[in-house]
């Protein structure tokens, strides 16, 4: 059961907005006048801070009581980046401009000894994979050679995952340490089917990342973990609202864990949101407004929807009345909820939508296979003129009811069914209630399939 967020999420702020300390990177012979430092937020980076070159190549970020903990870059344009931590406590490292990636080291901070030592072992592992990989490549897939090539590129991956948790295991309570668990995961056994790898992942996917952490938003792994757990519930198989009902049950067991920070939640649940309301899934657009944006305090500058967009996404749920509206073809006045059909798909579309070119094909497949057993599309073309949508229709031989909406995202029609962008089906039954909402033609395939107790 999903936690409400409490005045936890005030009191873990301060264990991470720590005491501002000074920054220091001194870069022998760099002429680069101006140096930035950007902090890690999830999957974005913010700029914060800017220092000046000063004698002897130093560039100072003095103390700043707001600077939080976490995962920072400093930026020398035209240059380079460097990654490294800021616990609250002083930052000093010194590396030479011509091969400052190679020389930097830190005079102070346990954090980024740690962190840097991770950093060049990762580098060297990829360098060393990706080789051996090239190699690979060039042998017959069942030669004895390639074996030996996929044996040294599974040795070279235990070598960095030990590697990288010995570094971890020596330094328990440092940020570096809470990142470096957090990259690298836990590995299952060798020895298992693909299946029940999945399986063993999804169980132990969050063992040994500290969630209790509250630093693990600002670094750049925080903001992919939620992504990589929730892509592991991913079914193609699945009908879209099984899927969500996937997603939601993965959220409720992530974010109802005992051990994790109140800020994590909030962070993923804003970052979680913006996305999926870019997208056809709704029902998970509204399942995090209703259990966090709206009634949880929230940490979101500008939000992507307001509280009239989510009752217009409400208002065509699953279970809804899908609205009743009269279309012409060919001169002929239809009404949707005349069509003779058992299942009826409200397919809004566009000849200039890329992702409409790739999924109608495939429509197309699927209505060929359930028209005989009772199956109708009404097309709604979104298109900005007839010449457009007339030469598709024919090009493409889509054989459907098909209409021409003459006020495409203004009309009636597309607002009843608050289509903001193309491809959007709608599934409904004689009695037009919504059944489902694909995103795919997988997805319709798949409910499809139900519906008609298809093999």
């Amino acid at each position: 059961m999903i936690r409400l967020i409490t005045i936890g999420f005030f009191l873990q702020f301060s264990a991470f907005c720590a005491l501002g300390q000074t920054i220091t990177f001194t870069v022998k012979e760099s002429p680069i006048p101006k140096a930035y430092l950007f902090l890690n937020h999830g999957n974005n980076t913010e700029r914060v801070d800017s220092a000046m070159l000063e004698d002897g190549g130093r560039y100072v970020f003095t103390e700043n009581k707001n600077r939080v903990s976490g995962e920072y870059t400093l930026s020398l344009p035209g240059k380079g980046e460097i990654k490294f931590i800021y616990a609250g406590t002083d930052v000093d490292a010194i590396g030479n401009f011509k091969n400052l990636e190679e020389s930097i080291e830190y005079l102070t901070s346990d954090d980024n000894q740690a962190y840097g030592a991770f950093l060049m072992a990762k580098k060297l592992y990829e360098k060393k994979k990706e080789l051996l990989e090239k190699i690979e490549v060039l042998y017959p897939d069942s030669s004895l050679q390639r074996k030996i090539f996929r044996k040294e590129i599974k040795t070279a991956e235990q070598e960095f995952w030990l590697g990288s948790q010995q570094i971890a295991k020596n330094n328990p309570t440092l940020l570096a340490s809470t990142i470096i668990k957090a990259t690298i995961g836990k590995k299952s056994a060798d020895k298992i089917t693909s299946e029940a790898a999945a399986t063993w992942t999804k169980e132990h996917f969050w063992d040994g990342i500290n969630l209790s952490d509250p630093r693990l938003e600002f670094t750049e792994i925080g903001g992919s973990l939620i992504w990589n757990y929730l892509e592991l519930y991913f079914d193609n198989s699945l009908n879209k609202e099984d899927q969500e009902t996937e997603f939601k049950k993965a959220l409720n067991r992530s974010f109802g864990r005992s051990d994790i920070a109140e800020n994590l939640v909030i962070f993923w649940a804003n970052e979680l949101f913006k996305v999926f309301s870019e997208t056809d899934y709704e029902g998970m657009t509204a399942f995090l407004w209703d259990t966090f944006i709206e009634s949880n305090c929230s940490t979101m500058d500008k939000r992507p929807l307001t509280a009239t967009d989510i009752q217009k996404i409400k208002q065509t749920a699953v279970g809804e009345k899908a609205f009743d509206f009269t279309f012409r073809v060919k001169g002929k006045k239809l009404k949707l909820s005349k069509v003779e059909a058992t299942y009826k798909l409200v397919l809004f579309w566009s000849s200039w939508c890329p992702h409409c070119i790739i999924e109608l094909p495939h429509i197309k497949e699927i209505y060929e296979t359930y028209h005989p057993l009772g199956f109708e599309i009404i097309g709604v073309s979104l298109d900005y003129g007839e010449k457009e949508y007339s030469s598709f229709l024919e090009r493409e031989q889509l054989d459907w009811f098909n209409y021409l909406d003459p006020e495409p995202y203004e009309s009636e029609l597309s607002q009843a069914y608050n289509v903001t962008g193309t491809p959007k089906m709608v599934l409904v039954d004689q009695n037009l209630t919504i059944l489902s909402k694909p995103a795919t033609a997988e997805q319709l395939k798949s409910k499809l399939k139900e519906l008609f107790k298809k093999p």
